[in-house]
This record gives C-alpha cells, sequence and structure tokens, in this order.
C-alpha cells in the first residue's frame, strides 16, 4: 500500500506524538507499505523551524535527510507541466 503522509502525520510518527493514531502508527511502521511525503511538506517544516515555530532539536537540512533516510521514507517531487495552465478557469489542461 501506498501512504502518502502530510505534514502533522509525518511530525507525529517522528515524534512519537500520540496525536497520531495507533492505525495509522502500525501502516507507517508495515515494512510492505511505501511511505511517502511530499517535497512540500518538507519545505513546510523547514519554513516552520526556521521561523522557530518547530524545534527540531536542530536544523532542517540536518533532520530532514536523517529521519527520511532512517524511515524509509520516499520523497514526491513537485514538476509542473499543464497544471499551471494558460487557459480559462475551469479548462483541464492537456497532459497527454
Amino acid at each position: 500500500m501506498n501512504l502518502l503522509l502530510d505534514t502533522h502525520s509525518l511530525l507525529w510518527f517522528l515524534a512519537d506524538d500520540p496525536q497520531l493514531v495507533p492505525a495509522a502508527k502500525t501502516l507507517i511502521e508495515d515494512p510492505g507499505n511505501r511511505k511517502i511525503v511530499s517535497v512540500t511538506t518538507c519545505w513546510e517544516i523547514a519554513i516552520k523551524a526556521g521561523l522557530k515555530k518547530l524545534d527540531l532539536g536542530g536544523p532542517a537540512a540536518t533532520f530532514l535527510p536523517r529521519e527520511l533516510a532512517t524511515n524509509r521514507f520516499d520523497v514526491l517531487g513537485i514538476e509542473l507541466r499543464g497544471e499551471t495552465g494558460s487557459g480559462s478557469a475551469g479548462e483541464q489542461p492537456d497532459n497527454g
């Protein structure tokens, strides 16, 4: 199963925070599941840490790569193609 974690889920998992429900923790810990984190989540964590709204115990540039590798998370990148569209509102991009 592919699991895409949002920012809170990732932080709660890494901190072993009880706000992450046990069923979610079990799924994340299952080695048969692929764990994915968006680069946007990493960016959000880095910004919050930089603004001192989140304490990671060190710089985000050290914390994130270490924790993602240790916990075997894949990072989902962002690529802009037709998603930015230059058409009218509601027009679907041609992703052909």
